[in-house]
């Protein structure tokens, strides 16, 4: 109970129409207050208490985030997404997921005037290698009926070799 900065929620998406839930809501909102409730108003008439936005979300088996993701909750969400599925997601897996959250996640924005005209070439040369490459893309293992993501990313030489 004394824990309180960082919440877990491990949930199954059991009704997937959440949008007309919220509608209804904000519907009765208006006709209590004479005006559209805010989204920090709404979030605890939906999930009966006050809940902060969603920081990392992890889907299962496919990257797909439209009933997934909570309802008033996902703006800035990390997403990650396991091959697997959700009853086999393993401590170390979590683990892994939680440290590239917290530090190899960790800048948000990159301050393009700072970095070295080495930096900026090699990131040239990573989004050159890449522009045609789609994080999502799969294909269907149709023995199976079992969809797959595709290896998308390419890395600059420099960068293999950074690694080693």
């Amino acid at each position: 109970a004394h824990h309180d900065q960082h919440l877990i929620c491990w949930g199954f998406v059991s009704h997937p129409d959440q949008t007309s839930d919220i509608v209804k809501l904000a519907v009765q909102f208006y006709e209590i207050h004479g005006r559209a409730p805010t989204r920090d108003e709404l979030i605890p008439l939906y999930y009966g208490i006050p809940v902060k936005p969603v920081d990392l979300m992890i889907g299962f088996n496919r990257t797909r985030i439209s009933v997934l993701m909570p309802p008033l909750l996902g703006d800035n969400a990390d997403l990650y997404f396991t091959v697997g599925l959700s009853m086999d997601l393993s401590a170390p897996v979590f683990r892994r997921i939680l440290y590239d959250r917290l530090f190899a996640r960790k800048s948000r924005h990159r301050a393009y005037e700072t970095l070295t005209p080495e930096a900026f070439a090699q990131l040239r040369a990573y989004y050159a290698l890449n522009r045609e490459n789609v994080l999502g893309l799969g294909e269907r293992f149709e023995a199976g009926g079992v969809w797959h993501p595709l290896p998308q990313v390419q890395l600059p030489p420099e960068w293999e070799k950074s690694k080693a």
